[in-house]
């Protein structure tokens, strides 16, 4: 491991996995090179059928600065994260990385989310830039805002090219943030124990809109620009469905009418009649390309059954 002058700070880097061990162990292998002095990363397997918690055991054998954790079920996206949360509070840790799988991290991101949390005292959360995996130049999000009457978050900077010298125009968003995208998400301990874990209700999709939430008065969001990660968007969603690729995923559609309506009917009542023309909409658009299948479950959700 390499040095940083962060080295009065400990950070548990958690990473949840679930049929996942080729991503999750490409994920290890790029955390162990970070330049970082003080770090445990704790890989919790999520109920994985695939043989990932032997594989993923074997692989980590000699490596002192990787544990695994076995959930025995699948618990979904908070549930998993949690347990990882739950046990890293029981130690020393200053601050805890949410980081997905599905992500590979350059040698200096944590240094840097490090150390904007330091800069920022009163933020809770700490966001990165993360970066396709597969175009490794173009932004797949930079923090989001939430558009709460269609329950819809807007990613920033999406699809737009990464450019390093507009990192003082990046920073800058930091005072839009509504939300810290959940791929990547540093967090202080303060934070932990003040406003708690993440809400296990959704299962998959907005724990982090609701963390932000939860968090409002109390901690402000932060933006690490030159902490930069690649993801696999969408990877652990097409396992989900084994392996298929669908024009609207079934899963993705179900859990985000779920939760856009669970979500709503906690924080903003006042806005359902417009999330039930937006639902509408995503119905049409099923319709339009004969995804019946969604279209038919979305319906069943809106009213209930």
């Amino acid at each position: 491991m390499g040095q940083s002058k962060d080295n009065s700070v400990k950070v548990a880097i958690i990473v949840l996995n679930w049929n996942g061990w080729q991503d999750t162990i490409e994920c290890l292998e790029s955390l162990l090179k970070l330049n970082f002095s003080d770090y445990q990363i704790m890989v919790v397997d999520n109920g994985s059928t695939d043989d990932s918690a032997e594989i993923i055991k074997a692989w980590a054998k000699d490596k002192t600065s990787v544990a695994l954790i076995e959930t025995g079920k699948n618990l979904g996206f908070a549930g998993g994260n949690n347990v990882g949360l739950r046990f890293a509070l029981s130690k020393s840790f200053d601050y805890f990385w949410i980081l997905n799988n599905d992500t590979v991290v350059e040698p200096d991101a944590l240094h840097y989310l490090v150390e904007r949390m330091r800069t920022r005292p009163d933020a809770g959360i700490c966001g990165s830039t993360i970066l396709y995996y597969h175009d490794r130049n173009r932004i797949w999000a930079l923090g989001g805002a939430y558009n709460k009457w269609f329950a819809e978050g807007r990613h920033f900077e999406i699809n737009k090219t990464f450019d390093r010298s507009r990192i003082d125009k990046y920073q800058k968003l930091e005072r839009k943030l509504d939300y810290i995208v959940g791929a990547s998400m540093l967090v202080s301990r303060s934070f932990l124990q003040d406003v708690g874990l993440m809400c296990e209700d959704y299962f998959l999709f907005f724990e982090e809109l609701d963390w932000a939430m939860r968090a409002r008065g109390r901690y402000r969001l932060a933006l690490a620009p030159k902490a930069v990660i690649y993801h696999k968007v969408g990877v652990s969603i097409t396992k989900s469905e084994g392996g298929k690729q669908r024009r609207f995923n079934l899963t993705a559609d179900y859990y985000g009418t779920r939760n856009r309506l669970a979500f709503t009917r906690k924080y903003f009542p006042y806005a359902l009649p417009t999330l039930y023309l937006s639902i509408l909409g995503y119905i049409i658009d099923r319709i339009r390309v004969r995804a019946w299948e969604n279209a038919a479950m979305i319906a069943r959700i809106a009213v209930g059954k």
